[in-house]
C-alpha cells in the first residue's frame, strides 16, 4: 500500500468519524422535529434581536452552518424549519438551497479526490454503469437528476450520494441539486413561516391558520408537487431498477 493510499484510508476514516460525530451532537435535531422548534422558541429574544439588529451575521452563520450540515449528509427539515423561522420564505428558500448546492459541490470535490480511487478498487463501476438506474438517468442527465430530487420520501443523503457513484457529469450534479430542491423547499419552508407567524399572533393553541396569500401559494404549489410526483412515480417504475 502506497503513501497516497495510506492518506487516503485516513481521510475517508477521518470523514466517517466527523459524520457520526455530528449525527451525536445534533441527533434530536435530526430525528425530531418538534425539537428543533422548541429550540427556536426558547432562544426567541437571541434570534428576534439578531434578526432585527444584525441581520446579516445572522445569514452568514446560517449559510455556513447549512454549508457543513450538507457535507456531513444531515436530514433536509431541520435546516427548512430553521429557515423559515429566520427569514422570509422565498429568501430562506434561496439561502438555503444555495448553500446546500455549495454543500454537495464540496461532497463532489472530496468523493473525487479522495473516494474515487478507493471505491473503484472495491467496486465495479463497469456494472454499475450498465444497470437500468444509471441507464435511466444518463439518458437525459440533468432533467431525470431534478425529477428524481422531486420524488418525496427518498432520503436526501442517498439522492446526493448516488449520482457520484453512476459518474454523472459535475454541471448536471450542481444544477440539478439547485433546481429539483426549489420547490419542495418552499413548499415546507412557506409552511413553517405560516405556522411561526401563527404563533406570534397567538393563533397556536386553537391551531387556527389563517388563509394568507403565502398559505395560498403553498397549497397550489403543493398541488402541483403532487401532480410531478405522480407523473414521475409513472415514468420511473423503482422495481425495474432493483432487480
Amino acid at each position: 500500500m502506497n503513501k497516497l493510499f495510506k492518506t487516503r484510508y485516513v481521510l475517508i476514516l477521518l470523514y466517517l468519524i466527523l459524520i457520526i460525530f455530528f449525527y451525536n451532537l445534533f441527533y434530536e435535531f435530526q430525528l425530531n422535529k418538534n425539537t428543533v422548534i422548541e429550540f427556536l422558541l426558547n432562544n426567541k429574544e437571541k434570534f428576534d434581536f439578531y434578526i432585527d439588529e444584525n441581520l446579516f451575521r445572522l445569514f452568514l452563520i446560517f449559510f455556513t452552518f447549512s454549508i457543513i450540515w450538507t457535507i456531513f449528509l444531515g436530514f433536509g427539515l431541520p435546516t427548512m424549519i430553521v429557515a423559515a423561522y429566520l427569514f422570509e420564505p422565498l429568501n430562506g428558500t434561496i439561502f438555503l438551497v444555495l448553500s446546500k448546492t455549495i454543500g454537495v459541490a464540496i461532497i463532489f470535490f472530496l468523493y473525487k479526490k479522495i473516494f474515487y480511487s478507493y471505491l473503484s478498487s472495491k467496486i465495479s463501476f463497469k456494472k454499475i454503469n450498465k444497470n437500468t438506474l444509471s441507464k435511466f438517468l444518463k439518458k437525459n442527465e440533468l432533467y431525470n437528476l431534478i425529477l428524481l430530487r422531486l420524488i418525496p420520501g427518498l432520503p436526501v443523503q442517498a439522492i446526493d450520494i448516488l449520482p457520484l457513484i453512476i459518474g454523472v457529469k459535475f454541471k448536471n450534479y450542481i444544477l440539478s441539486k439547485f433546481l429539483g430542491s426549489l420547490i419542495p423547499h418552499f413548499l415546507i419552508i412557506n409552511f413553517f413561516s405560516v405556522f411561526f407567524t401563527n404563533l406570534d399572533r397567538n393563533l397556536a393553541a386553537n391551531l387556527n391558520f389563517s388563509v394568507t396569500k403565502e398559505l395560498i401559494i403553498a397549497f397550489l404549489i403543493f398541488g402541483l408537487f403532487i401532480i410531478l410526483s405522480n407523473l414521475i412515480k409513472k415514468k420511473i417504475n423503482f422495481n425495474k431498477f432493483l432487480r
